[in-house]
């Protein structure tokens, strides 16, 4: 396979790798809905107005899919006994359990396309991943601070 150096040559290309890996392959449950649960499982209870920043939508929004994912079982929303206003976001076994199975899904989607490379090739492919990440929260940071 020839790459076209070409950044929509590479777009495409990324594109059409990310669709491949996509979650809703694996999962019934809306990939944007499944981003929620990764961020709540990696990084415990958050309130509505956090998720919402980070998913740059509107409270009502992260409100709409937290009683989605609620009455799916999937997610637990508490009231803080501090401030009754905050409602934190928290996953529940059940929810737990779902993005690890789309996780244990995706890895072996990717492992079926690894196996097809040599181990200097993968290392070549992390070290570029590694820098295209760092980029990206650079650039990220940079609109937040704008």
């Amino acid at each position: 396979m020839t790459l076209d150096p070409r950044p929509a040559g590479l777009e495409d290309l990324w594109f059409q790798l990310a669709d491949f890996l996509r979650p809703r392959h694996f999962s019934q449950v809306a990939v944007s809905h499944l981003t929620m649960l990764r961020w709540l499982v990696r990084q415990g209870p958050i309130t509505v107005s956090e998720a919402a920043r980070r998913a740059d939508v509107s409270a009502s929004a992260i409100t709409q899919a937290a009683k989605r994912l609620e009455g799916m079982g999937f997610l637990a929303r508490r009231r803080s006994q501090q401030d009754q206003r905050l409602v934190f976001l928290e996953v529940t076994a059940a929810g737990r359990s779902q993005v690890d199975a789309v996780r244990a899904r995706q890895a072996g989607r990717l492992q079926q396309l690894l196996s097809d490379l040599t181990s200097e090739e993968i290392a070549a492919m992390a070290e570029i991943m590694t820098k295209l990440i760092q980029a990206a929260q650079r650039q990220k940071e940079s609109l937040t601070h704008d």
